[in-house]
Parts: C-alpha cells; sequence; structure tokens
C-alpha cells in the first residue's frame, strides 16, 4: 500500500492509474481472504477502509488525467 501512495505523490499517467488500480484489487482479494482474531477486527476494517480511499484517489486522478 505505500508504494501506491507513493506513487499518487507525483501524477500518476492514466496508464499508471490502471495499474495501480489492478494493483489494489489484488491487494483486497488478499487483505478480504484474511482469517484475523476478533481483537485485530477493527484494524482490518480500517485497513479495508483505506484501500477503498486510495482507490477512490486513484480514480479521481485517472479521470483528470495527467497534470499540466
Amino acid at each position: 500500500m505505500v508504494e501506491v501512495d507513493q506513487v499518487l505523490t507525483r501524477r500518476p499517467s492514466p496508464a499508471e492509474c490502471a495499474e495501480l488500480l489492478a494493483r489494489l484489487d489484488r491487494i483486497e482479494d488478499e487483505v478480504r481472504g484474511l482469517r484475523v482474531p476478533l481483537g485485530y477486527a477493527d484494524a482490518h476494517y480500517h485497513l479495508r477502509l483505506h484501500i477503498d480511499l486510495v482507490r477512490r484517489r486513484v480514480q479521481e486522478m485517472q479521470q483528470a488525467g495527467p497534470a499540466t
């Protein structure tokens, strides 16, 4: 996830955004498949929220296109 966040600090191209979205999908699939103890359920939920937040940022950048 940190790598995805770092790429977002510079304006990625629409093609890079598509790659980031694919990476986020893979990360989310892995996270969704994790079975965590009840004590970590809150952290697991926040991780999934963060993935969704980052996905929305990438989608916004993808729609906006490259910075000029």
